[in-house]
């Protein structure tokens, strides 16, 4: 009985340390005792935001899930959407001040979306969509271990136009290739691809160096594309899946 008691206390102190250093997990898994207003399955909207808005909201959700899917080839991640309607609800469900959304995934498959009400649109969900997307096709460990967050931002900008509009991919490359010379400055001979393989070395910095890494992002994979004749997210996926490492299966040109 006392080694029960025991387990028990463990498993609280784990989960308690967790939602103390990730208090965004606590509250994206107790929406059903938040005000959020729950549309559909899996949408969740602020109480701030008005209720002839709903119908666009899940309209976007759709939008956004075939963009996944032209990218992908198929939908396989399935994430709760939450749509914030003031600072507080975006920080407390981001645990963030910064940008226009972000993505909550867990090791026990239950993700989210959280969308600050000055981002709801497309691209913005999206991008954040493709996050979650590459997470189900990956696995949580693999992800946070073995996949440069580079390339998961440069895959989530394939379905993020807000910079580059082109979906054909030698125009998006050749754009992103603009792109990334309009926001070099002082910043091209500084930062290289390996420098960026952390979340915090990539969202590091100023405003402008998170821009060009970003921009950065989206030429290596936009160009990355183009050569494999936009097959090569597919295979890699594979690839990992079969137990290549990212280095092998991407094969990083020199």
């Amino acid at each position: 009985m006392k080694t029960v008691r025991y387990i028990l206390l463990a498993l609280g102190l784990i989960w308690g340390s967790l939602f103390f250093l990730y208090p965004q997990i606590l509250y994206t898994h107790t929406l059903y005792f938040s005000s959020l207003q729950r549309v559909g399955e899996r949408i969740y909207i602020s109480e701030h935001l008005d209720a002839s808005q709903y119908r666009q909201i899940s309209d976007l959700v759709l939008q956004a899930e075939n963009r996944i899917a032209n990218l992908y080839g198929s939908v396989s991640s399935s994430p709760r959407i939450i749509i914030c309607g003031t600072d507080a609800e975006y920080r407390k469900y981001c645990n963030s001040n910064v940008g226009a959304g972000c993505s909550v995934g867990t090791p026990w498959g239950i993700d989210f979306v959280v969308v600050h009400f000055q981002g709801i649109n497309t691209d913005v969900l999206s991008h954040e969509m493709s996050h979650i997307e590459l997470l189900q096709r990956l696995g949580w460990w693999t992800v946070l271990s073995d996949i440069p967050q580079w390339f998961n931002e440069g895959v989530a900008l394939m379905v993020d136009r807000r910079f580059v509009s082109s979906t054909h991919p030698r125009r998006r490359a050749r754009g992103y290739a603009e792109e990334y010379s309009r926001y070099a400055g002082k910043y091209a001979e500084d930062l290289s691809l390996k420098e960026l393989e952390g979340m915090e070395a990539f969202s590091g910095g100023d405003p402008d160096r998170v821009l060009f890494a970003y921009m950065m992002a989206g030429k290596e994979v936009s160009s990355w594309l183009l050569s494999t004749q936009n097959q090569g997210l597919r295979i890699l996926i594979d690839s990992v899946n079969k137990g290549e490492r990212f280095n092998q299966a991407y094969r990083l040109r020199p």
